[in-house]
């Protein structure tokens, strides 16, 4: 865990997203929780350290941003759209217990009794929470996915990007809006705060923001130019790759291969159906 400012604190560390909390005078807001039950009890215990956890914000529907909800007191908040796909992407109480099993087989006895805590308070564009001297803004910014919100602490000069930043890892792009999300890193670097808490990867500035939209158009370029040579979509899945650009956490490193192609098919579908349009 590191204090990226004077009551922000983030963890960068966990099997899945990088999870933070905000400090204030009248108790502390989790950002994104552990998929890893272990993990999750021990980032709950170390939050409450500094006070009840009054909220938790999910800044997407992914299961490593919303799975440990369960072990987090609080009202949850998130993007509507997070709150529609929330138990899909979680998956079936059976698919979780085989998930727990296959890759944590000591938390099985954790996740007796689990239920779904998707978001009961939910926002379609932007939202503010005021809680003791903390302003939060949340700002939903379309990229990684449609319904991505960016946390912005304009008091503490932080930026909570969610998965809209990858930073020095491989991004996924299996539900991007490419166009978008290059768009939105744009309107991150417009954003007050210096101190950037990226979704995956660790904590840094601003200056992680560009050499990622040039990996995503880089991206659109190289599909772009396959479909004008009348590529398929699988062979256009299997011919471009950019694993060895960025360094892949271990515990991906079996489905690396696969989420490259996932990648890839998605540009590919995007552009096409830019270009029936």
């Amino acid at each position: 865990m590191q204090q990226v400012s004077e009551h922000v604190y983030v963890e960068t560390g966990f099997e899945g997203c990088t999870v933070s909390f905000v400090v204030t005078d009248d108790g502390v807001v989790c950002i994104d929780t552990p998929q890893r039950p272990s993990e999750a009890l021990r980032w709950r215990a170390e939050a409450e350290r500094h006070g009840p956890v009054r909220y938790v914000i999910n800044t997407e529907h992914h299961k490593d941003h919303t799975t440990g909800n369960f072990f987090f007191p609080g009202t949850v908040i998130a993007h509507e759209k997070t709150r529609e796909k929330f138990e899909q992407t979680i998956g079936t109480l059976e698919a979780l217990r085989a998930r727990v099993a296959q890759m944590w087989p000591d938390d099985l006895p954790l996740i007796e009794g689990y239920r779904y805590r998707p978001p009961s308070i939910t926002f379609s564009d932007e939202m503010t929470l005021y809680l003791g001297r903390h302003t939060f803004r949340l700002i939903r910014m379309v990229g990684h996915t449609e319904n991505e919100a960016v946390v912005h602490l304009p008091g503490e000069g932080v930026i909570f990007t969610t998965d809209n930043l990858f930073n020095n890892c491989m991004p996924f792009l299996h539900e991007c809006l490419p166009g978008e999300w290059i768009q939105t890193l744009g309107r991150l670097e417009r954003l007050e705060g210096e101190v950037l808490v990226p979704g995956h990867g660790e904590v840094t500035t601003k200056a992680a923001l560009r050499p990622l939209a040039a990996f995503i158009q880089e991206v659109m370029d190289e599909v772009g130019r396959a479909i004008d040579q009348g590529w398929s979509r699988e062979e256009t899945a299997e011919r471009i790759t950019f694993i060895e650009r960025f360094p892949i956490p271990w515990f991906l490193k079996e489905r690396a291969p696969e989420v490259q192609r996932m990648n890839v098919r998605r540009v590919y579908d995007q552009l096409m159906a830019q270009r029936r349009t």
